[in-house]
């Protein structure tokens, strides 16, 4: 789990950059840190950890996605999404607590959207919601 959140963490350093992270601050109302990535590039990025043969195990989805919510970093939320959203097909009643922990912390519109009709809105339409 710590050799996945540091390979992030190299590749989120090593693509900052340091005036679009000001512009992202500023769009966000001071809200929150930013490496300075847009979107193509960090999901290009991100890419590799989100394959399937990258994936940690299931166990340790909760406890990655609060290491990296935690992180000042847009970044790392805009992937904990992305990654959570990896286990749809898995998703178990207890999910919601984590998504309840996402939605309850560090929450605005460009995140909320997305764990409301994606993460949320998904594990309702499955047996477990």
């Amino acid at each position: 789990m710590n050799d996945f959140i540091t390979k992030l963490r190299i590749e989120f350093e090593k693509n900052a950059d340091p005036d679009i992270a000001l512009g992202q601050k500023a769009y966000m109302k001071n809200q929150f840190e930013f490496y300075g990535i847009k979107t193509p590039l960090r999901r290009k990025i991100q890419k590799p950890f989100l394959v399937k043969t990258s994936l940690p195990p299931k166990v340790e989805l909760e406890s990655i996605v609060k290491i990296l919510w935690a992180k000042p970093q847009r970044e790392y939320q805009y992937f904990s999404q992305e990654l959570a959203l990896r286990y749809v097909n898995r998703f178990e009643k207890k999910d919601i607590e984590l998504f309840e922990f996402m939605i309850l912390h560090k929450s605005w519109w460009d995140t909320i959207d997305f764990i409301a009709s994606k993460l949320v809105g998904a594990c309702f339409k499955t047996d477990v919601g």
